[in-house]
């Protein structure tokens, strides 16, 4: 609960600090640790629930980007509810959390094997309150929150429209050489 309370704590000060158009402070997040804690939160909660399989397929090399995990946290979070929102009657669920490196990025991708996005929409999806969800379901704030705050560190997120087992959103931040 502890924990809990101090991530949630971190989340609203860095929508907070979205909101204020804070610079940019040279922190740094790793994107391997992020990815395992918010699993690991959500398998506690939401995916035992609904009896949604995950799979980390996470790099085994240190995958530093810059930004505050905070911030990364939103949008990873904002991509894990619409892919349980999406599983939603789909038989065996399944979401795959994968991470590496490419080029000098640090690369996420959040898939799911659901229906994924109809054609016809997916150049809307990151419009403010756009949703695909029942009014009262989604704000329609998220994924454009979500590339704000990706698009301000310098990286990109886009849903992959290559990938043909439901829907896969890919998520590329500029490197950090901690060294």
């Amino acid at each position: 609960i502890a924990d809990e309370t101090q991530r949630c704590s971190r989340v609203v000060q860095e929508l907070l600090n979205y909101a204020r158009k804070d610079t940019c402070s040279g922190v740094t997040c790793d994107i391997n640790q992020l990815a395992h804690d918010l699993i690991e939160t959500f398998i506690n909660c939401r995916l035992k629930r609904y009896r949604i399989e995950v799979a980390m397929e996470l790099s085994p090399d240190k995958l530093v980007a810059e930004g505050s995990c905070g911030q990364f946290d939103i949008v990873l979070t904002n991509l894990l509810i619409n892919a349980i929102d999406a599983l939603d009657k789909t038989p065996s669920p399944r979401i795959v959390v994968r991470t590496w490196a490419e080029d000098s990025y640090v690369c996420i991708s959040i898939a799911d094997n659901g229906p994924g996005v109809p054609p016809d929409i997916r150049n809307r999806l990151f419009d403010p309150f756009f949703s695909t969800k029942d009014v009262g379901q989604g704000s329609g704030l998220g994924l454009s929150i979500s590339q704000a705050i990706v698009t301000k560190r310098g990286g990109f997120i886009a849903y992959d429209a290559e990938y043909d087992a439901g829907a896969r959103f890919v998520i590329k931040l500029p490197a950090v050489d901690l060294e």
